[in-house]
């Protein structure tokens, strides 16, 4: 069970933040370390019901194949994480708000995505760990099919 006072995860967020900053171009190693912390991250699809082994990952999309997990499997999978990334070692998950696990991605299957959505995500990214997001990038990132207010919001508590 989870202790409800223990906020020692945030530690190791930051410590996620700082790891996620150089990956931008290296997203297949970011889906590879999921994998071999047994998260299913699915498959894509480059066209409607043909699947594809998924290649491409935002920050947030990474965070949230974490928070679908729920009760101690989720607290386990943090403290893989910080193991493997040499960071804090986090006692408790309190605070931790889950995803729901059907709608994880912030991006929609390859064939749907118009070719920057990605990339937008990183550069949504970056700016909120800076804190220089305009109106503007708020806006066109909530264009982006699969992305919605709650879900970006969601996103951004977890790299802050």
């Amino acid at each position: 069970m989870s202790d409800n006072t223990n906020f020692s995860w945030v530690e190791t967020h930051k410590g996620i933040v700082e790891y996620l900053k150089d990956k931008e171009n290296q997203q297949l190693e970011l889906i590879q370390l999921q994998e071999s912390l047994e998260i299913n991250i699915g498959d894509d699809e480059d066209a409607p019901k043909h699947k594809t082994k998924l290649s491409a990952i935002d920050p947030f999309t990474f965070f949230f194949y974490i928070y679908k997990h729920k009760g101690a499997g989720r607290l386990l999978i943090i403290q893989n994480l910080a193991k493997k990334l040499n960071l804090p070692y986090p006692e408790g998950d309190a605070g931790l708000p889950s995803t729901d696990a059907r709608n994880v991605r912030l991006f929609a299957y390859q064939y749907d995505r118009k070719g920057d959505e990605i990339k937008k995500l990183w550069v949504f990214f970056y700016n909120a760990i800076e804190g220089t997001i305009t109106d503007e990038q708020f806006e066109e990132v909530l264009n982006i099919k699969c992305v919605g207010k709650t879900k970006l919001t969601q996103g951004m508590f977890y790299i802050d």
